[in-house]
């Protein structure tokens, strides 16, 4: 795959698909408590 990347005016979005299921402990005291319910991963 091959891609040609050109600067644009805005910021630049990069979407990762995860299942989201599992959160790393290390990561777990930057989120608030509403993160743990993964509703979205369902």
């Amino acid at each position: 795959m091959t891609f040609t990347l050109y600067r644009g005016p805005g910021p630049l979005l990069v979407s990762v698909p995860h299942v989201g299921t599992e959160i790393p402990q290390d990561q777990r005291s930057n989120l608030v408590a509403r993160a743990f319910d993964t509703e979205d991963a369902a």
